[in-house]
């Protein structure tokens, strides 16, 4: 098992792991009907590209990143963001969200994850799933069956869906 996994998991409090069993069931449930329903899973994710131009570097811009979102039911990438310099993903998740179609499902990497990011994108109306980083606190909420995401003014409660394997129960 890779070892983000066993970084997360160690931070998800005894109660989480308790009920998270429990919810296995509806969250396989809940993929079918999205199946059903014809949404589209896409990922999106950047890449840092080195610019060699001379003329480029004359004017400051050493490299560019690219964020794209694949659209794997139609197999075409849509809205492509291109950013001069190195900015931290999550400066342009929200962009690459709002240029979802209405029936996509986008799926972000840890680079993504900021607590502004998620309480803008879980008040929107599309659908999303995001890699948090590991460093966040979880604590479980029993009124809500939801998990509490991280600390202070930007924290809030998500549903957070915790992957372990079976056998060994790690």
């Amino acid at each position: 098992m890779p070892q983000t996994f066993q970084l997360s998991r160690k931070q998800v409090s005894a109660e989480v792991k308790k009920y998270s069993a429990k919810f296995i069931k509806a969250e396989s449930a809940c993929v079918g009907r999205i199946g059903s329903n014809n949404y589209a899973i896409c990922p999106i994710d950047s890449t840092t590209i080195t610019l060699t131009s001379k003329l480029l570097w004359l004017q400051g811009y050493h490299q560019v990143k690219l964020f794209s979102c694949l659209n794997l039911e139609s197999k075409a990438t849509a809205d492509n963001l291109i950013n001069f310099g190195n900015d931290h993903d999550y400066n342009y998740g929200s962009q690459m969200i709002d240029a979802l179609p209405p029936t996509a499902i986008g799926v972000m990497d840890r680079g993504f994850a900021s607590l502004k990011f998620l309480r803008k994108t879980s008040k929107s109306a599309k659908h999303f799933v995001l890699r948090i980083s590991q460093n966040y606190k979880l604590d479980f909420d029993k009124e809500s069956a939801k998990v509490r995401v991280g600390t202070g003014k930007h924290s809030g409660v998500y549903r957070v869906v915790n992957f372990c394997d079976l056998e060994t129960k790690k």
